[in-house]
């Protein structure tokens, strides 16, 4: 098979995939990707190689198979990480694999994944994007019990925020902040970013998340 042909057969692969994520059959489509991947292997392509991996981990991703995603992912990063141009599809892998590894609790490598994604967004401009993984950060060390590390990556989340005037990711660090501060039976504190976060929610009419804020005030509320 010629080298145009080949392109047009890796084309026609990645095209048959596509359409198979469509329809959720993840194994069809992670098949098609392979052979696409084998034949940008053949002809050391290696950016739309580095396109399969990324593929090929989407369809671990979604049907449970967090460490064949993560090495997937990974080999996507390897083959691309030089490339600057890319720098935001870098970010994108790296809090993939990020949220990868909070699902296999393996949560230094997950606060590793984010910081280098938020370090590619602040490259970036992207502001939101940073902020966003240091929220994923202060999330990894809430569900490792690392209170202080939660409460000041948060802060640092929410200074963002609050500079972007971004009022859903703003009330959204304010539960997270609360959260802290009510696990951790400061009840004081947890109430007034609960009720700050509940103003702000009333304000853009986020009604569901209000609710489930006044439900939040109301139990800290008995306790007291």
């Amino acid at each position: 098979m010629n080298s145009h042909n080949e392109n047009k057969t890796a084309v026609d692969y990645d095209r048959e995939g596509k359409e198979a994520l469509k329809k959720n059959d993840y194994k069809k489509a992670r098949d098609f990707f392979k052979k696409a991947r084998e034949i940008c292997i053949q002809q050391g392509d290696k950016k739309n190689e580095a396109f399969q991996n990324f593929n090929i981990a989407h369809c671990y991703q979604n049907t449970g198979m967090p460490d064949k995603a993560i090495e997937a992912y990974e080999a996507c990063y390897e083959l691309i990480r030089t490339d600057s141009a890319l720098s935001e599809y870098h970010a994108i892998i790296l809090n993939n694999t990020g949220h990868l590894y909070v699902t296999t609790k393996n949560y230094d490598k997950a606060i590793e994944c984010f910081k280098n994604a938020a370090d590619h967004f602040e490259s970036l401009g992207n502001m939101i994007g940073k902020a966003l993984q240091l929220q994923n950060i202060g999330s990894v060390y809430r569900d490792s019990l690392q209170s202080e590390k939660a409460l000041e990556n948060y802060f640092a989340s929410i200074a963002i925020f609050e500079q972007l005037d971004e009022k859903i990711n703003i009330a959204d660090q304010c539960t997270n902040i609360a959260y802290i501060y009510s696990v951790d039976k400061k009840t004081d504190d947890a109430l007034k970013w609960y009720k700050k976060a509940l103003k702000l929610y009333e304000e853009i009419n986020e009604e569901n998340k209000a609710v489930l804020t006044r439900r939040n005030i109301d139990y800290i509320d008995k306790q007291l």
